[in-house]
């Protein structure tokens, strides 16, 4: 079999039909695992430090995650975010905060 002919038989390519949000999620997945490991690293923090620095990385990347979310067209996505995110703030209140 030469190329030509080899070429001819491989399978069409998808078409995006520009529906299909823009851009890839894997940056999203990263900034919202970087968020949750913020948020997981406030519970490990020795006495006598802070969680401050923990719960503003978290805040942060929640944040980016959500922008991320946005800017790709993911309204389902930025809902659910913006409510973990929400969640992590209520958190740091009830039990960080003050000490």
């Amino acid at each position: 079999m030469n190329f030509r002919a080899w070429w001819r038989r491989r399978p069409p390519r998808p078409v995006s039909h520009g529906g299909e949000p823009k851009g890839d999620t894997g940056e999203l997945a990263r900034l919202e695992l970087l968020a949750e490991q913020a948020y997981a690293a406030m519970y490990d923090v020795p006495p006598l430090r802070s969680v401050k620095d923990d719960y503003d990385n978290a805040r942060l990347n929640f944040q980016r995650a959500i922008d991320a979310a946005r800017r790709l067209g993911l309204s389902s996505e930025v809902a659910r975010l913006t409510r973990r995110r929400d969640h992590v703030c209520a958190v740091y209140d009830s039990q960080f905060r003050g000490f």
